[in-house]
């Protein structure tokens, strides 16, 4: 299996990666460290899972989410994220996309905008694995 860690921070890579690697077998990690590449990486790679950071460097600012939901700005900078999911889930191999963020209140946007599921970061490792298992099974329901 291929996986994409989409995220610009080394050490929640890592850590995600090192995780991963004790939990799945036969897996194949890439990386990414902003949009450019994640898109480069993407399309060459072709993986079946994509870990996304809600706030990776090249999407709209975490700070357009404390907006109103009504508020312009806000709503082009959740189409514009939601653009990405869809390009991503064009890929040939279909990917999964589980979106990544330290912001609760991104949940709801990141599942609406066709996220496979969402992981909020510094959570319990358990929620990590019952999302990935559910993911991984085949199970592509909108998972909270």
């Amino acid at each position: 299996m291929r996986i994409l860690i989409a995220d610009d921070h080394i050490a929640v890579r890592s850590t995600i990666s090192r995780v991963l690697k004790e939990e799945v077998d036969e897996l194949a990690v890439v990386e990414a460290t902003n949009l450019g590449e994640l898109f480069a990486t993407s399309f060459h790679q072709q993986p079946q899972l994509v870990l996304l950071d809600w706030e990776l460097s090249g999407l709209p600012s975490a700070v357009m989410m404390s907006l109103p939901s009504d508020d312009p700005k806000r709503r082009r900078s959740e189409q514009r994220r939601n653009v990405v999911i869809l390009g991503l889930h064009k890929l040939t191999s279909r990917p999964s996309v589980i979106v990544l963020s330290s912001h609760p209140e991104a949940r709801q946007a990141a599942l609406v905008g066709g996220a496979d599921a969402f992981i909020l970061k510094g959570g319990p490792p358990q929620e990590l694995f019952k999302t990935l298992r559910a993911v991984l099974s085949g199970k592509k329901t909108k998972l909270a």
